[in-house]
């Protein structure tokens, strides 16, 4: 009976687990261009940007897509990503 009760936790963790892993879609290149650009340009940006426009956890993973792409270990400059996504999404 443990046992049974057991592999059916592990079996709804691993549901779980994929659940989540399927939700978290990379953004496009566009998003990434849009979230970076808040950063770039703030200074013009200010009058039109609102709080809570700006997604973190999407710059994060439009650095590290960047630094997939480019085979980049280190620190990168965030106009040249920018610049990068920007020429993607007009492709």
């Amino acid at each position: 009976m443990k046992k049974m009760m057991y592999n059916g936790k592990a079996l709804l963790a691993l549901t779980a687990m994929v659940l989540l892993a399927s939700c978290g879609e990379a953004p496009t290149n566009c998003e990434c261009k849009e979230n970076l650009d808040l950063v770039v340009n703030h200074e013009q940006n200010a009058a039109t940007t609102y709080v809570g426009q700006f997604n973190k956890d999407i710059y994060d993973t439009c650095i590290d897509q960047y630094k997939k792409a480019n085979n980049i270990d280190g620190e990168v400059l965030i106009r040249v990503v920018y610049k990068s996504y920007e020429e993607a999404c007009i492709e």
